[in-house]
């Protein structure tokens, strides 16, 4: 197995359906009668087919391109070479393998197309006769590939309309979830609703479509597309997410918004009890919690803050969070001497100019007896 290959087994164990097609050419050399592979494999950026008859006619039309470039030169001799074959690599998921467009080119009988398997241990094999399900499989993939070439080519915007398609293809297919928070960002949330409705319908013992089909109706009263009533409804399916995985803390956390948009403070409060007490060492939930307890109970968001900062000590946000919390609850000099130290460790960080107004403010209103600094550190 040459070296592009391997690379390339290892690509597809963590990209799955999003690796992209690549070629091989094969070259060979009359004078010193040796074959070489590419110098490099050729990464296919567009992959525009649709299924395994658009796959292999793509690969077709590559390979004649391929067969009318200009001679290469022979590693070995430096003399010249002529290709002999192009394997078009497309990864096939459920038989976690490549499927191989091979086209070869001989005198008087033209180029001829072969399909075969590919994978580390077993090379080359013939691929036979084609299932429906194998050729379904062809489609999902193609369709998988389409959106990763045009996210990686062009950004999510390029690739909404191979992410339309797929969401009418592939049905429910959880592939297509990733793309959820990206396409939330450019405000493709009733295409988010969509897939993740399908997702929720079809895998309803999973928590990922029911999440984020409450963060597509969240975000889109948000943006006053749907009344604020729909909320109730992403409640609901948080609540299912939440009852499937206890500690999906990503759906507790918007559960927590959810009850702050509504205005319900007390709300909020116990379902950030409730989340931490499935996900006691989540640290963001700690500190949202904590930012929620500032304006009513700085006391306790001092506490959440402190717990939050024993897990994560360089964590400069939750730093902030504490003095913020000292600030209000009077108690300045703790936190002076806190800012002091973030100062020291972070630097003149953005956030440091409006805490530490927050500071001067404080001093002109405090009631409390100024302890000395040296104090605060010798106790700290």
């Amino acid at each position: 197995m040459n070296t592009l290959l391997a690379q390339r087994v290892l690509s597809a164990r963590h990209q799955g359906a999003g690796l992209l097609d690549c070629v091989y050419v094969t070259v060979s050399c009359k004078r010193c009668n040796r074959f070489h592979d590419d110098a490099e494999g050729r990464p296919v950026k567009s992959a525009d087919y649709r299924d395994l008859d658009s796959l292999v006619e793509r690969a077709r039309v590559m390979a004649q391109q391929t067969f009318a470039e200009p001679a290469g030169v022979c590693r070995q001799c430096g003399w010249k070479t002529h290709v002999v074959a192009v394997d078009y690599h497309a990864w096939h998921t459920t038989a976690m393998r490549d499927l191989v467009v091979r086209a070869t080119r001989r005198p008087f009988v033209g180029l001829s197309i072969e399909l075969l398997w590919w994978n580390e241990t077993r090379g080359y094999t013939a691929a036979g006769t084609f299932t429906e399900a194998q050729r379904h499989q062809v489609r999902r993939d193609a369709c998988i590939r389409r959106i990763v070439a045009a996210v990686e080519r062009a950004g999510i915007r390029a690739a909404l309309g191979a992410i339309e398609d797929a969401a009418q293809t592939l049905r429910g297919d959880p592939d297509l979830l990733q793309y959820a928070p990206q396409l939330l960002a450019i405000g493709q949330a009733e295409l988010v609703a969509q897939i993740a409705t399908a997702h929720a319908g079809l895998h309803a013992d999973q928590p990922d479509g029911h999440f984020w089909l409450a963060m597509a109706l969240f975000d889109q009263v948000n943006r006053g597309q749907v009344p604020a009533t729909q909320l109730s409804l992403a409640e609901t399916h948080l609540r299912i997410a939440v009852g499937l995985k206890p500690d999906f803390s990503d759906a507790s956390r918007a559960l927590c918004s959810i009850a702050r948009a509504r205005g319900d403070v007390e709300g909020a409060c116990r379902a950030f009890e409730r989340a931490l007490a499935a996900s006691p060492a989540d640290v963001l939930l700690m500190a949202d919690f904590g930012s929620l307890l500032l304006g009513c109970d700085p006391a306790a968001a001092l506490a959440q803050f402190e717990r939050a900062v024993s897990l994560q000590p360089d964590n400069v946000d939750l730093l902030f969070g504490q003095a913020d919390a000292l600030i209000r609850l009077g108690r300045v000099t703790e936190a002076d001497v806190l800012l002091d130290d973030v100062r020291n460790s972070h630097g003149r960080h953005p956030r440091l100019v409006e805490v530490e107004r927050a500071l001067v403010r404080a001093r002109r209103h405090a009631t409390e007896v100024t302890e000395p600094r040296a104090h605060v550190r010798a106790r700290a």
